[in-house]
């Protein structure tokens, strides 16, 4: 996904503009008047996928970060040497300890 959001205002510029280019030739206005509104298009919809491309790397960051955190204090608060038995909270059956082992 973060490849195509680096690549966000590009392609949504150039999409824009080659829409309105497309649009201008078919209404057959100057070629001065096309190009002028060919860069704006291209100018205003990259300035949005660029705003588009901050958010989403933002909320992806925020996303990882909270992921981090929370990995990270579950293992920061383990002291080393703790047995694996102790950190899965199993505890010896006190009703298996009482039962006598039956002769077969």
């Amino acid at each position: 996904m973060k490849s195509f959001v680096y690549q966000l205002p590009t392609v949504m510029g150039t999409i824009a503009a080659m829409l309105v280019t497309l649009l201008s030739v078919m209404h057959e206005t100057s070629p001065e008047s096309c190009l002028v509104k060919t860069v704006a298009a291209f100018t205003v919809f990259a300035g949005l996928g660029m705003v588009l491309r901050y958010v989403f790397l933002s909320l992806e960051e925020e996303k990882e970060q909270k992921a981090n955190h929370q990995l990270g204090s579950t293992f920061s608060n383990i002291p080393p040497g703790t047995p694996l038995s102790e950190l899965l909270g199993d505890e010896e059956n006190p009703s298996l300890e009482a039962e006598e082992p039956t002769a077969a």
